[in-house]
């Protein structure tokens, strides 16, 4: 009987020893990505005055099929965010004109989920200059794809746009709840 206690405490030795090492290390970095999350929970804002690399960039493409020609201008907003994991690292929104045939207002970011409710109207609110905040339909894309968002009545955007220096926008993003961009709009040149 002794012999058998003995082999038991051997096989004990051999296998516990190193199951309380590894439980140990589980532990431990469980305790770091707690801590980590704790940190990084609060999405972080910072709002980056007159940056001379956030002007409007134009650029013009033609339909190698067609040979219609589609024209953009774009501009990030200054205001940079950073969303809780699994959308982490510094993002900014991005504001763009899209001219072929029709005109389309698109604003995107690269990471992060736009909310639109089901049953309802989805809509973005949106400051010029120092005018009172204006609400405006939003459409998705075909693609459904949950980083870009279509400003609808497009033409009364643009009429104001071109009359602004700055814009605000507010949208609504999963897991963040509603975050404002704002964007140095000042020198646009639209036809």
């Amino acid at each position: 009987m002794l012999f058998v206690f003995a082999k038991y405490e051997a096989i004990k030795e051999l296998i516990i020893k190193p199951l309380k090492i590894i439980f140990a290390i589980f532990l431990l970095i469980f305790v770091f990505k707690c801590t980590q999350s704790i940190v990084d929970s609060d999405k972080k804002v910072t709002a980056s005055g007159a940056n001379a690399e956030l002007t409007w960039d134009y650029e013009e493409i033609v339909d190698k099929m067609t040979g219609k020609k589609t024209k953009f201008a774009f501009i990030s907003s200054d205001t940079q965010v950073e969303f809780k994991f699994p959308y982490n690292g510094k993002q900014r929104m991005r504001l763009a004109l899209r001219k072929s045939g029709t005109t389309d207002v698109i604003i995107s970011i690269t990471k992060g989920q736009y909310i639109c409710p089901a049953m309802e109207d989805c809509l973005v609110r949106v400051r010029f200059d120092d005018g009172k905040p204006s609400v405006f339909k939003v459409g998705q894309p075909n693609d459904h794809s949950t980083t870009v968002l279509f400003i609808q009545n497009t033409q009364r955007f643009i009429s104001q746009l071109k009359k602004s220096k700055k814009i605000k926008i507010q949208a609504t993003f999963y897991q963040e709840g509603s975050v404002v961009f704002e964007f140095n709009t000042a020198g646009l040149v639209w036809n």
